[in-house]
Order: structure tokens, then sequence, then C-alpha cells
């Protein structure tokens, strides 16, 4: 105990040197910490993280998803990592959805990866989730991407029919079709899908 309260001293000190600007707070449990912005938050992190747990940083990353701060999302799943603290479905769930909120769907994708290779099954409602976004911004490309993920990870219930009549509504009337096949014939083989010049990317399913 007396080793946390000097390590908390020692950054109330380091704060009180640095401009009321230069800082921000980070919840952790019930104790507020501060963190410096910019060059020197690598200074904090370790002692942010040596406090923090599973719960903890999931708030975080909530706030992160509300905000739509896909960078500090992604960097607090990072952060995670390095600290050995275990992300479960509702680090990655918030971190994703942060992504798509920003329109950040490279990393969003990396994510459900991540998720996949630590064994976490990606759920139904983070998948809708970001078809719905897509379908928002109408990133068409992105909502089917999503849409063909959630068949091969064999999640219930994708969500053909509000796609398809958006696509449809959009005039996206060949990649309604796509989506109606989807519906009756399941996934196709990858050199069968072609929009041309609109081509949609395709998942790794190699993995």
């Amino acid at each position: 105990v007396s080793c946390v309260v000097a390590m908390l001293r020692a950054t109330t000190v380091v704060t009180r040197c640095l401009p009321r600007q230069a800082l921000k707070t980070t919840q952790v449990g019930k104790s507020v910490l501060f963190s410096a912005v910019g060059p020197r938050v690598a200074v904090f992190a370790p002692l942010r993280a040596s406090f923090a747990t599973t719960a903890s940083f999931n708030q975080s990353l909530k706030a992160c998803e509300e905000a739509k701060d896909h960078v500090k999302a992604v960097e607090l799943v990072e952060e995670m990592k390095a600290a050995g603290v275990a992300r479960d479905l509702e680090s990655y769930r918030s971190a994703i959805i942060a992504c798509a909120n920003a329109k950040q769907w490279d990393k969003a994708y990396t994510l459900i990866q991540s998720m996949d290779a630590e064994g976490i099954k990606p759920e139904k409602i983070t998948h809708e989730s970001v078809i719905a976004k897509a379908i928002e911004q109408q990133q068409w490309e992105r909502a089917i991407d999503c849409l063909e993920e959630m068949m091969v990870f064999e999640l219930p219930k994708p969500p053909f029919v509000s796609l398809k009549n958006a696509l449809a509504a959009a005039g996206e009337t060949e990649k309604a079709e796509y989506v109606g096949k989807l519906e009756r014939e399941g996934l196709p083989e990858e050199d069968e899908v072609d929009f041309g010049p609109a081509e949609i990317d395709m998942p790794d399913r190699s993995q």
C-alpha cells in the first residue's frame, strides 16, 4: 500500500509541473490517474496499466466508442496486450464499433481477426452494429463484407433483408441481388464475385 501511495504522490508531483492543458484524466477502477497528452504519455502508461483490470479498460474503451475515438481505442487494446490484461468480448466490441463509427473499416476488420486469433468468438450484435454503421454511411462493400463475415463465423440470422432493402433503396440493384443470392445459396467461391469497377473486397477466409 505504501508503495502505491508513493507512486501516486510521485505522479501528482510530476503532473503539477505540466500545464493543465497537457493533462487528461484516466479512470481506473475508483481512482483517477493523470496521464500526459503527447510525448510524455509513455511515462504514465505503465503506471496506469499496473492498476488496470479488464473492467477498467473496458470502461475507457466504451468511452472511445461513444466518442468515435478509434485511435485511442486501438491504443487501449494494444496497451491491454502489453500489460498482460485479458481482452474480452466487450473490449473488442467497443473498439470495433469505435473504428466503424470513424469509418476505419480496415482497423475494425483487423480487430475482428484478433478476436478470432485469441479464441474469442465474434458475436451477432457487434457485426450487426458494424453493418448498421456501414449502411448509415452508404459503405455498401463494407456492409457486405461484414455480412459475409457473419456467415463465415456461422453467426445466427445475418441481416440479409435489411441490407438488401437498403441497397435497393439506394439504387444498388446488382449488390442487392448478390445479397439475395447469399441468403438463398450461401457464400460463393471468390472468383464468382465480380461487381466490375466497384468489386467488393472479399474477406480472407484462409486464416
